[in-house]
């Protein structure tokens, strides 16, 4: 069980301390909480129900949390480029690049098309599966590590498993130099990814076995065989299409999690965890209740 503890601080005001997902259900639920020093909200490990205890007495019942839903949708080139073809670029093979990366094909830009371009296109197809008009944003968070012109405050973070909790303290601090090498990039990632999925997972009093889906930011299939080897998911709790896109940086997590949802991998209420890392190095993950 997670304990949320209601605090009376100074002028009458109330204070929520806790695993962040139960506090911010717990303030969907009650809107108005009860002024009365130790009072508590209880959230149960799936954080379906609530209870509200008011001292010894156990008043208050059940109440269902509304889980949060979201319209996704992605955009890639047309121009699909597979492995064969690359081999006829570059002293390379398809055997080698899937042994490496798990990487079959991958889809390339062509004249005329930017980052700005797809994102604009992505954006459009979530868009209308919710209904909504480009008027009815309040606020994008464009993820790319492209950015035309790099201005001070754009910074290189993983790519939206790090987005929900962007701060006006790391706007601050500014862009950083991305610097990466490869087989430590491969070495830990496979050992920061887990470490960060756990830390999501316990911070809100949830184990491996509450998650439905895992979707890893696609970097290379032996990273996330790793990743789902070192926190015990079987193959059904782990959502993987970089066979098809490659690595598509910032991108990987989004067109993965919409894949997910058209395959019907994931419904209303189901626990989603997001994790990536990035240039820098940096990582972080992200447990959602969808």
């Amino acid at each position: 069980m997670c304990r949320l503890q209601l605090l009376e601080l100074p002028r009458g005001r109330l204070s929520l301390r806790g695993p962040p997902i139960a506090i911010r259900e717990a303030r969907q639920l009650y809107r108005e909480p009860v002024a009365m020093p130790g009072a508590a909200v209880r959230v149960d490990q799936a954080i379906r129900r609530s209870h509200l205890l008011m001292g010894r007495r156990a008043r208050a019942a059940h109440l269902e949390i509304q889980p949060l839903g979201a319209a996704t949708g992605f955009h890639v080139p047309d121009r699909v480029v597979t492995n064969d073809e690359l081999s006829r670029m570059m002293d390379t093979s398809d055997e080698w690049i899937r042994q490496r990366s798990g990487i079959r094909t991958r889809h390339w830009v062509s004249d005329g098309e930017t980052g700005a371009s797809l994102a604009r296109a992505a954006t459009l197809k979530a868009l209308a599966r919710a209904s909504l008009q480009p008027s009815d944003l309040d606020c994008i968070v464009y993820c790319t590590c492209t950015p035309r012109p790099l201005r001070a405050r754009q910074r290189r973070v993983p790519g939206l498993a790090h987005d929900p909790y962007i701060s006006e303290e790391l706007i601050r601090e500014g862009r950083h130099r991305a610097v990466m090498d490869g087989r430590d990039v491969f070495k830990f990632a496979s050992i920061l990814m887990p470490q960060s999925v756990v830390a999501a997972l316990q911070a809100n009093c949830l184990t491996p076995a509450d998650v439905t889906l895992l979707v890893p930011h696609q970097a290379n299939q032996r990273i996330m065989e790793m990743v789902q080897k070192a926190i015990g998911l079987r193959d059904d709790q782990v959502y993987v299409n970089i066979e098809k896109y490659g690595n598509t940086t910032a991108a990987s997590i989004p067109i993965a999690l919409d894949e997910a949802l058209c395959d019907g991998r994931l419904e209303r209420g189901d626990l989603l965890i997001l994790t990536a890392f990035g240039s820098g190095f940096t990582w972080a993950s992200a447990a959602v209740r969808w």
